[in-house]
């Protein structure tokens, strides 16, 4: 069972709904560490990964990072079954500065903009977020199987009883699903760090190169951004610790190939300066290939994600 699925269970079977928020969190921290205890082979593989991409000592940092999943999936349960006043205080609590604010409304006046994130921080807070500040907002996401796309219908259901929010499947016809966007501006959030999700084939990816390894990365940024003919922002909601967060923006110009290397070098930024805030370490697979860019050894590992 994966980490996501056995934590969801165990939430719901200690009564999520009676909970509050730390309640939620001190549970989820508490069977993050059964299961890392009890599934050695996948958390041994997320541990080599940190270790291989930010020079650290998984050890060192076990505690932030072990945290760092529970309370991502404390922010995600606490979202779904909590549509109360307490989730709208710390909706209100989360801190957005003034100016960010204002230059997305001053350009949801003409255009739809593109808000590139990451699985970081408390990311499943941001579209509630940005529409509790005014901000019409559609999440754009492609789903690994059925189950996750009807869990997350349901969970936007509930959500739109609140906020001004859309979520848009991938899967659909995006011309389609763009053209509608275009007609009301709205902020269009998605995830920059999802390569699998996105990649259809290899003629739609290229390569990249990340402390000296060789990475793969499609094109999804610079798609969206052509078809929406929008402005691209790298937004981030940082978790100083749970219940506290912040909300940080900033704009990406392109390269000559487009935006998916700018969005990349500052996910890569965000990545090393926060790694405990990224939850996604046994997400990566790596096999090993020539690398041409590094005469001086053999091989490295490829890492795709």
């Amino acid at each position: 069972m994966t980490l996501s699925a056995y934590l969801v269970k165990a939430i719901y079977s200690k009564g999520v709904h009676s909970m509050n928020f730390m309640e939620i969190v001190e549970q989820a921290r508490l069977h993050t560490r059964i299961w890392w205890v009890e599934n050695r082979e996948v958390a041994e593989h997320a541990e080599r990964n940190f270790e291989m991409f930010t020079g650290f000592s998984f050890l060192e940092h076990r505690d932030e990072v072990l945290n760092g999943y529970a309370d991502h999936y404390a922010e995600k349960a606490f979202a779904s079954a909590h549509l109360t006043d307490e989730f709208v205080l710390l909706l209100e609590g989360i801190r957005f500065k003034e100016e960010d604010k204002k230059l997305l409304q001053d350009l949801l006046q003409s255009k739809t903009l593109l808000c590139m994130t990451s699985h970081f921080g408390g990311v499943d807070f941001l579209p509630a977020c940005l529409s509790q500040n005014g901000l019409p907002t559609s999440v754009f996401l492609r789903f690994k199987s059925p189950i996750a796309r009807e869990t997350a219908f349901k969970q936007m259901e509930n959500l739109q009883q609140w906020f001004d929010l859309k979520l848009l499947d991938a899967d659909a016809s995006l011309a389609r699903e763009m053209y509608k966007m275009a007609k009301k501006p709205r902020i269009l959030v998605t995830v920059a760090d999802s390569f699998k999700n996105w990649r259809r084939g290899e003629k739609e990816r290229h390569e990249i190169h990340f402390l000296g390894h060789r990475f793969g990365l499609d094109n999804t940024p610079t798609k969206l951004a052509a078809l929406m003919e929008a402005p691209v922002f790298f937004m981030i909601l940082h978790r100083i610790k749970p219940g506290d967060y912040e909300i940080t923006l900033e704009s990406v110009e392109p390269d000559e190939n487009g935006y998916s290397y700018p969005v990349f070098c500052k996910w890569q930024e965000l990545v090393l300066g926060n790694p405990a805030q990224w939850y996604a370490w046994e997400e990566l697979h790596w096999t090993w290939t020539l690398d041409p860019c590094s005469p001086d050894s053999e091989v490295s590992p490829e890492a795709t994600l």
